[in-house]
């Protein structure tokens, strides 16, 4: 008779493979625990590399604390203050459940969990090994938590076989940290790694400090502050200046209802707002915040909820594209400055002032800003900006006046002549301004074919229709997309078996193969991407826009000079060509003066 070979695990093997779910490496461990801390109502927390390896990890935070019998409970699995019922689940406000991630941690490690409250006398310890929970003891320590994990997967080897060198694993711990001190400012961090300092912020609630901690004074620099909120959201954060930009995604933070998490949908959203402002391949720095209610998400789609399920993205995304745009395109001209020497008194004013931030002797604390003025006055209020950015600081534009002076930027300009027949040379009160001339005109044709192409009636009839043949994945691909070829312009009339003709085409397109384009959109479709289609039509357009374009090498009279500008300053953006290239650079007048040597006559 056969035997039966089906058998239930015991508890500590179960949870041992369970623990897989939310201990990955000595990273997800201090994400648990410092997600855990923020949510205990910390206002310090200090995180502690012990050995080089990263398998000794200690956590303190000045939170609320635990008493003794939740302590014993709260490292047992399926144990949560966060959760009572069901309908809980699609209402969670908080970052982490306690209970779980100890119980997950405890399971791979050896674990001592010490907890005071505020008024209890002295703290309580417990400890956890292979499942098994020590009598409470008294401890001496400040009101909080402090959680030291060690010797983490000496009970699994073969997980711990499969981690990344300890330098890649200390990476990983700080960019975590990085992260969770972005989105919660107010909270004073500080992560040591056998006694060297990594990472510190002050608690002081401004954004742009914890930025300059993590990224830098040069960075910072470039940041731009965006803002924007109606009855369904709200956003607001940083966004970088077209000069700052990166060949990867990388820079792209989200924080969702203060939880860092990565999504498809707002990554797309980033890289529609800055289409045409960056060249291909190049990508912006961002640190987004968006505060939804909280039945709007799912956050239960991923094992450690780096990844959320929204309600309704798509008009997340569009809102997020009108704010950054609004943003960037509200600028007074971004023309990049050449990168110049700036005064020195200037200089020495900005370079104390951000010296003042990153003093290292800082004390760990959560009290009050240490400066009246906010990071970002520190670094651009009460003097012009010079030598180390590119752009000037943004400038919004909230009144009529302003926005009528800002759409007269180019206008304004004097045409001073050309250099080497493909810079225009015009000059203002301020500064000597270079405009690329096949830049600037490809923008303006650009902007004018793209908004004929958006308007109702953008088709235009084929003297003769022309056919079609489509293969199988084509002809599916055409009944998925036809709506959307349709808006672009085409009207396509099924002939039978598999044959089409094409009676209209975009208004913008100026060759003779319809359908040649039209099985180039399609073929795009492959990719399976939502936004595959628009990208492929843009590309067309850029196109069409580059070859109609003034060339360089072609002479410009002052007057065709002059009504280049006039009709730059109507382009919705005018920094930069459909290619990302920048249109203009600005030379102020301060350094052709400094040059002459007439600083300050």
């Amino acid at each position: 008779m056969t035997e039966a070979i089906i058998r239930v695990l015991d508890s500590q093997t179960a949870n041992q493979i369970a623990a897989g779910e939310v201990v990955e490496g000595p990273a997800s461990v201090i994400k648990e625990l410092v997600e855990n801390a923020i949510d205990a109502g910390a206002t310090e927390i200090s995180v502690k590399i012990l050995d080089s390896a990263a398998e000794n990890l200690q956590v303190f935070d000045n939170g609320c604390g635990m008493v003794p019998q939740d302590m014993q409970i709260a490292v047992k699995r399926h144990a949560t203050s966060k959760i009572c019922a069901v309908e809980d689940i699609n209402n969670i406000a908080t970052l982490g459940f306690r209970g779980e991630a100890l119980a997950a941690i405890a399971a791979v490690s050896l674990l001592s969990l010490s907890s005071r409250t505020p008024d209890a006398v002295c703290g309580k310890k417990i400890s956890v090994k292979t499942g098994q929970i020590s009598e409470v003891e008294d401890v001496a320590m400040p009101y909080g938590t402090i959680i030291k994990v060690e010797k983490l997967f000496y009970n699994t080897p073969a997980r711990k076989k499969f981690l990344k060198s300890p330098l890649r694993e200390v990476a990983k711990i700080s960019d975590y940290l990085a992260h969770l001190a972005l989105s919660n400012p107010q909270i004073a961090f500080l992560l040591e790694q056998e006694g060297k300092k990594l990472l510190q912020t002050n608690g002081s609630g401004d954004l742009f400090a914890v930025a300059l901690a993590v990224y830098g004074k040069e960075t910072v620099k470039k940041l731009q502050a965006i803002k924007g909120e109606n009855a369904e959201a709200k956003i607001f954060g940083l966004i970088s200046l077209p000069e700052l930009n990166r060949s990867t995604r990388q820079g792209y933070n989200f924080f969702i209802n203060n939880r860092w998490v990565q999504s498809k949908e707002l990554s797309r959203a980033v890289d529609e707002a800055y289409y045409t402002m960056l060249p291909k391949g190049r990508y912006p720095l961002v640190i987004i915040f968006v505060e939804l209610p909280p039945n709007q998400i799912d956050v239960n789609i991923h094992p450690t909820k780096a990844q959320v399920k929204l309600k309704d993205y798509h008009l997340l995304s569009a809102y997020l594209i009108r704010a950054i745009q609004n943003t960037l395109y509200h600028q007074e001209a971004l023309s990049p400055e050449l990168q110049i020497a700036p005064a020195d008194q200037q200089n020495k004013q900005k370079e104390d002032l951000i010296s003042q931030m990153l003093e290292e002797n800082r004390p760990l604390t959560a009290a009050e800003p240490l400066r009246a003025l906010s990071l970002k006055e520190a670094l651009y209020g009460g003097y012009k900006q010079t030598g180390h950015s590119l752009y000037h600081p943004p400038v919004f534009y909230q009144q009529q006046a302003d926005e009528t002076a800002k759409k007269m930027f180019y206008s304004a300009l004097a045409p001073l002549g050309q250099l080497d027949s493909s810079y225009l040379l015009v000059g203002g009160d301020d500064a000597l301004y270079i405009i690329d001339q096949h830049a600037a005109h490809e923008r303006i044709l650009y902007e004018k074919i793209k908004n004929k192409a958006q308007e109702s009636l953008a088709s235009m009839p084929l003297l003769i229709p022309q056919v079609l043949e489509l293969t199988q994945t084509e002809l599916a691909h055409l009944s998925e997309l036809i709506i959307q070829l349709t808006d672009l312009g085409f009207i396509v009339e099924d002939f039978g078996d598999n044959t089409f003709l094409i009676r209209n085409v975009p208004a913008w397109y100026e060759g003779n193969d319809a359908a040649g384009l039209l099985r180039d959109l399609l073929a795009q479709a492959a990719d399976k991407t939502p936004d595959s289609l628009k990208i492929t039509a843009d590309e067309k357009i850029f196109r069409t826009a580059c070859r109609r374009a003034v060339k360089a090498n072609q002479y410009l009279s002052n007057s065709q000079i002059s009504a280049l500008l006039v009709q730059l300053d109507q382009c919705e953006n005018p920094a930069t060509c459909p290619h990302g290239r920048p249109v203009c650079i600005k030379i102020p007048l301060e350094e052709i003066k400094r040059r002459f040597l007439r600083d300050g006559n």
